[in-house]
């Protein structure tokens, strides 16, 4: 898994929030994830992503979801199913943010899936490429 940025807790009065940045090639944004409002449905997410944009105002630019890790030596622990779609991504990116036990931020790390795609097509054209 690649890290590709870090979350902080932040206590506030409506709750717990968390503050901090993610980087990719073409952007870091800085953002903010805040309680959503209380919700009847069971899919709804747990937090709002905010990021402020050039102007100086906040706009939504995703969400976050609280679950529970059900294998690995870190079973029962709680992680965030984070979605990000901001403008400037080429596609909506889904990502985790796992606590770091060494330094009680969270880390934001992401992982292409393998199941073909552009990670396997490179490595066989680089394969024939170089043979």
């Amino acid at each position: 898994m690649q890290v590709i940025g870090r979350l902080h807790v932040k206590s506030e009065k409506t709750g717990t929030c968390f503050e901090g940045h993610f980087s990719v090639v073409n952007c870091t944004i800085c953002l903010a994830l805040v309680p959503a409002e209380q919700s009847a449905n069971p899919n709804a997410p747990n937090f709002l992503i905010l990021a402020r944009n050039p102007v100086g105002h906040l706009d939504r630019i995703g969400a976050a979801w609280v679950k529970t890790m059900k294998r690995g030596d870190r079973a029962g622990e709680k992680f965030l199913s984070i979605t990000l779609g901001d403008p400037s991504l080429p596609k909506s990116l889904n990502v985790a943010a796992f606590k770091n036990l060494a330094t009680d931020a969270w880390d934001i790390g992401f992982r292409r899936r393998q199941s073909g795609g552009f990670m396997r097509t490179t490595a066989t054209t680089l394969s024939r490429d170089t043979v």
